[in-house]
């Protein structure tokens, strides 16, 4: 499980992350790659130091979409292998207070006795959420790789931002 493309390295509080946090997800950790309907994964924010859990326990600190399920793309024979399962991705999140943070997406597993196992997760880069923060520009592999990953029908932009047709 790898991040394969990462937040804006600094956003203004408020506003959509964009690119948004991708995560691939691989068969090292998954026990049956064919079944992936009883996984899902959350993003919670994090110290910049990954010491310490910030949201939770606060629920006003993200905003937007912070669970998935996986998904199974159309094969790209460009980009898949035997060892890709599916993407997690969060298109829509926003950190609404200034300060520098880490998202941390955690894959889950339902367990037949109620509940949820922590299988693996996974960091972003830091975060400097701040009201003076500039417009992030995309490079042009993100751009192809989210142009890829769309083309195999993964969300990567937020509802609002997508364009109707």
């Amino acid at each position: 499980m790898n991040v394969i493309v990462q937040p804006p390295p600094q956003v203004r509080p408020g506003t959509t992350l964009s690119p948004p946090i991708i995560v691939r997800l691989e068969k090292t950790g998954v026990e049956d790659k064919r079944d992936t309907s009883q996984l899902f994964a959350f993003v919670s924010v994090i110290s910049e130091d990954g010491s310490t859990s910030l949201a939770p326990p606060r629920n006003d600190l993200i905003a937007g979409g912070i669970s998935d399920s996986v998904h199974t793309l159309e094969s790209d024979t460009e980009s898949s292998d035997d060892e890709e399962v599916g993407f997690l991705s969060f298109p829509d999140l926003t950190i609404e207070e200034p300060g520098d943070y880490r998202l941390k997406v955690s894959l889950m597993k339902v367990i037949v006795s109620g509940g949820a196992m922590n299988l693996q997760s996974t960091l972003s880069r830091v975060i400097h959420v701040d009201n003076d923060a500039e417009d992030s520009h995309l490079g042009l592999r993100e751009k192809e790789l989210l142009h890829r990953l769309e083309e195999r029908g993964l969300r990567t932009q937020a509802a609002a931002s997508m364009p109707r047709g």
